[in-house]
Order: C-alpha cells, then sequence, then structure tokens
C-alpha cells in the first residue's frame, strides 16, 4: 500500500462535504445515470474487473489489435464518476478511482486520446470526448492530501490536455454535423472550465464563447441548448472563485443577449435554471434601461416558479444583485419582491422558506427593513 493511501485512510473519518453544487451534478459529465444501489454496485464491480485489464487494454489500442471498443471501456471506467457523485459514495470506492487515474497518467492516455480529436470518425470523437469530459474533472474524492498530485489544486489531468491543446481542437468542433459529438464537445468545455480560472480564461482567449454563442444563434435540439447555456453559466463564474467575474464588456453584452433571448422563449427547466445563473453573474455589470427591465422583472416572477431547480437558481440570483447592485435591488422591490418572497414563506418546504428568510434577512442589512415591515 502506497503512503498516498495510508494517508487517506487515516482521514476516512472526517466530516465529508460536498463535491459538487447543484448545478454541476444536474449536467454532470457524459451519460447521467439514475440506478438503484444494487445497479451502482453491480456496475462498480463491471467496472473494476475492466480496470484489472487496463493495461492490457492500452497494449491493444497501440498494436491495433481493438481501437474504438477499447476506448469505450476505458469511458465505462471512468463514466462510475457519473454514477457515484455523493461525497460518502464517492469516498468508498476512492481506491477504485484514484488507481484509475494513475493509470491514465502512467500510460500517457491523455495524449493518446487529444490526438483522436483530428481523425474524421463520429464515433471515435464521441468516446475522446467523453473521456475528456470525465478526465477534466479530476478524480474529487475528498480528503486528498495537499501534496499528491490528485489534489484540487493541482489541476493534474486538466494541465495535461490543456498541454496538448486540447481546447482549442474542442471548440474547432462545435460545428461537426454529428449533433451527438457537438453536445459532448460543449459539456466537454464546460467540464475544462469548471473550479478553474485559467482555463476558463483560455476558453476565452481562443473564442469559445462567440463559437457557443454562434452556436445558440441558429435552431438547435433542447438538449443542446440546455447544455450550452450550462457551459455558459460555468464560464460566467459558476463552480469558479469569486474573482473569476467576466470583464470585457463585449463578452458579458454578448452572452446576456443570446441569454435573456432564449429565457424568453425556453419552457424548459433546466435551460431556465442554467439562463438564471447566467444572470446571476452578469445583470449586476450592467445598467437597467427601458429596453431591458423584463430581465429583472421575470428574475422575480421565477422566484415562485413551480420547479425546484429554476426556483433555487432565481433566488440565488436575486441574493446576487441584494448583496452587488443597490440600484437594482430597488427596482426589484418595485417589482413585487417581497410578495414573491412572502409567498414562499407558506411553503411545506423547509429549504425553500430558510432561503426566503435569509434574503429577507439580506435585505433588512441593506436597509430595506421599511419595505419589509409596509
Amino acid at each position: 500500500m502506497t503512503n498516498f493511501f495510508l494517508q487517506y485512510v487515516e482521514n476516512r473519518d472526517k466530516t465529508l462535504v460536498s463535491l459538487y453544487p447543484a448545478t454541476e451534478i444536474q449536467h454532470y459529465p457524459s451519460q447521467y445515470f439514475l440506478l438503484s444501489a444494487e445497479e451502482k454496485w453491480k456496475f462498480y464491480q463491471e467496472s473494476c474487473n475492466i480496470l484489472r485489464d487496463f493495461n492490457l487494454i492500452i497494449a491493444a489500442i497501440d498494436s491495433g489489435e481493438i481501437f474504438i471498443e477499447g476506448y469505450r471501456k476505458i469511458s465505462r471506467m471512468l463514466s462510475i464518476l457519473s454514477l457515484v457523485t455523493a461525497p460518502q459514495e464517492r469516498f468508498e470506492i476512492a481506491p477504485y478511482i484514484l488507481r484509475l487515474f494513475e493509470l491514465v497518467i502512467s500510460t500517457k492516455l491523455i495524449h493518446k486520446v487529444v490526438s483522436l480529436l483530428s481523425l474524421p470518425d463520429d464515433a471515435v470523437l464521441l468516446e475522446a470526448a467523453r473521456i475528456i469530459t470525465f478526465l477534466a474533472s479530476g478524480p474529487r474524492v475528498p480528503h486528498i492530501p495537499f501534496d499528491s498530485i490528485f489534489h484540487p489544486s493541482k489541476m493534474t489531468t486538466k494541465v495535461l490536455l490543456i498541454n496538448d491543446r486540447v481546447i482549442g481542437k474542442l471548440i474547432n468542433l462545435l460545428r461537426i454535423r454529428s449533433k451527438e459529438v457537438r453536445e459532448q464537445v460543449i459539456v466537454a468545455l464546460g467540464s475544462i472550465a469548471s473550479y478553474d480560472k485559467e482555463p476558463r480564461d483560455l476558453i476565452l482567449q481562443l473564442n469559445g464563447v462567440e463559437a457557443l454563442i454562434g452556436l445558440l444563434a441558429e435552431p438547435l435540439e433542447d438538449s443542446a441548448i440546455r447544455k450550452a447555456t450550462w457551459t455558459l453559466a460555468v464560464i460566467c463564474g459558476e463552480t469558479l472563485p469569486k474573482d473569476a467575474a467576466l470583464k470585457p464588456e463585449k463578452i458579458v453584452i454578448d452572452i446576456l443577449t443570446v441569454a435573456v433571448r432564449i429565457f424568453t422563449k425556453t419552457e424548459d427547466p433546466e435551460t431556465i435554471a442554467n439562463i438564471l445563473t447566467i444572470l446571476k453573474y452578469l445583470l449586476v455589470l450592467v445598467e437597467i434601461r427601458v429596453d431591458n427591465v423584463n430581465v429583472w422583472e421575470q428574475v422575480v416572477r421565477m422566484v415562485t416558479y413551480p420547479h425546484s431547480l429554476v426556483r433555487c437558481s432565481a433566488l440565488s440570483a436575486v441574493k446576487s444583485i441584494i448583496t452587488l447592485n443597490e440600484v437594482q435591488t430597488q427596482f426589484m422591490l418595485e417589482s413585487g419582491l417581497i410578495a414573491q418572497l412572502t409567498e414562499l414563506l407558506t411553503s411545506q418546504n423547509r429549504s425553500v422558506k430558510t432561503d426566503a428568510c435569509s434574503i429577507l434577512g439580506l435585505l433588512c442589512q441593506k436597509g430595506h427593513s421599511w419595505v419589509i415591515i409596509g
């Protein structure tokens, strides 16, 4: 047993913390599995059996004995990350996850996978994009020692991907005809941008945002719009450090323009939640004008939306605006915000009541108690 695993086991009784914000769980990389506990366990055991042959699979890929099937097996092993997202579950299978990532690095798999992005084969491109999506997030296992290469701050697999110029290659694939490949590429870019400002900034430098906006200007399937708005939400700041706010004014306006257009047309709850997350970061950067006041009014209305994901995102956007922009706060108050929050106080959902009380308390701290009392 390595020193790393000894340190890991020593730390296993510490309190576990959440690995992912709700927004990321909702669109976790590649296929999102909804399986029972027994089905999860069976999937895990099957993945362990495949992992034992990892080096043989790589050798067979390199020799040409198997190709696409070999990469599908690797994608399947990594897909356990989408199946096991709860901290306790992730913790329990940590040895499997960490061993898998050790083999990925030791076999130089990342370079092999990125090179696949130049091949004119949709099936190969799809598996490559899936693998990249998983690898970009890293193992994300609780209690990894800081000096480990797999500590989240090291971004080991993400750095290796970026060094192989994966971002530019993915951006070029946004125009591919295959809908399935294109959607996976969109999610891969979001996964790369998540949590780390530098990769997000590199996507901006390589005109990735312009490419996504151009894509959203065309007729797209709901699933593609959902994924593209999620990736834009990440680029705007979701999961990123507080100092990662978008600054180029043109980028902010361009994203807002396309987000608002979708906001007024879509009825898909996940897309609406993604748009609200975008607005959470960008609305405070612009001024209220006669031609855009309806956006803030719509945000206020979304506070009591029936779908919990939308309601949560709307409350988060409202809280951000109240914290950062007094003029916009005043406008939302005049647009009926207090009535909306008061309605939530009668909810049977304790979490909803807590969120509403939290925002009302924040308004009091900001000097608006007279509006609440009135």
